[in-house]
């Protein structure tokens, strides 16, 4: 079967034998294979349909996604049965494919970390990001504000489409303007970059007693099988409820992720969510 390799900003096409799974995992066909654009390293996360569960468990057909399967990105692969969430008809397979690293981490962040409810408000900076835009759709589906900071107007748009209670350019006097809007007083939280601690903004804008939490910390998070469910049904649901899209370049080819890889648009957009194509590509 076709899988990917990854070298030096290439991605190209080898032949491997498929796997066979143990009683602990599923065998899963791959639609669409999940990835970051600034973060070449994939890992294997994806989208796909269950061709065999060795426990009948899980019936041939569903369609499941996960972050963290084993083994190469291919056509097929396989997945330990405990990291894997059923996707509905509500979600492309395309969302689904890169849905969960950034979806969980930002519902980890707003539950775990600073752990924000319904009525509290948060300023997320880098709103225009993964991470940021799966932040803004969760926590306004649990009734938290969200005030968006972007720098781009790419940025702007998509955090208002993700839900954003109001949306800023991150120009002098945005702190002010975002305090001027909530009630005159500071946030309850700030999501921003290690580096932009440096410049105040998190002082400013939040109150005294505000929780902050780093984009950088978010990388080493590790769950347990219950926190995977948790925070995974957590992401499938608000993409169910909501029907909000997150932006995702959809490679159909081999070649298409290659090209998009090697192109400046991997160095400077925001967005930076893709999904390659596995069912059909032959390149």
């Amino acid at each position: 079967m076709k899988a990917i390799e990854f070298d030096a900003q290439q991605v190209r096409c080898i032949d491997i034998a498929s796997p066979f799974p143990s009683d602990r995992e599923l065998l899963v066909e791959v639609l669409y294979a999940g990835f970051f654009l600034h973060d070449t390293s994939f890992g294997n996360q994806g989208c796909g349909r269950v061709l065999k569960d060795p426990l009948d468990e899980v019936a041939p057909g569903t369609v499941v996604a996960w972050s963290d399967a084993t083994g190469p990105i291919a056509e097929q692969v396989v997945v330990d049965r405990s990291r894997v969430v059923a996707v509905s008809d509500l979600i492309a397979p395309r969302i689904g494919a890169s849905m969960l690293r950034p979806g969980m981490a930002a519902s980890y962040s707003l539950f775990e970390v600073l752990k924000l409810v319904q009525g509290e408000a948060v300023v997320v900076t880098n709103a225009g990001s993964a991470i940021g835009l799966y932040m803004i759709a969760i926590a306004r589906e649990k009734d938290i504000i969200v005030y968006a900071v972007s720098e781009s107007e790419e940025g702007r748009v998509a955090a208002d489409e993700a839900g954003a209670t109001a949306v800023f350019s991150g120009q002098p006097g945005t702190a002010a303007q975002i305090k001027a809007l909530n009630d005159g007083i500071g946030v309850d939280a700030v999501v921003l970059a290690r580096s932009d601690f440096k410049n105040g903004f998190a002082h400013e804008v939040g109150r005294s007693s505000a929780r902050t939490c780093c984009y950088e910390d978010l990388a080493s998070i590790r769950m347990d099988a219950n926190g995977f469910r948790k925070h995974a049904q957590t992401v499938t649901r608000v993409l169910e409820e909501t029907r909000w899209e997150p932006p995702v370049h959809v490679c159909e080819s081999i070649d298409d992720a290659s090209s998009l890889l090697g192109s400046e648009t991997s160095e400077v957009c925001d967005n930076d969510l893709g999904a390659i194509k596995l069912q059909g590509s032959t390149s």
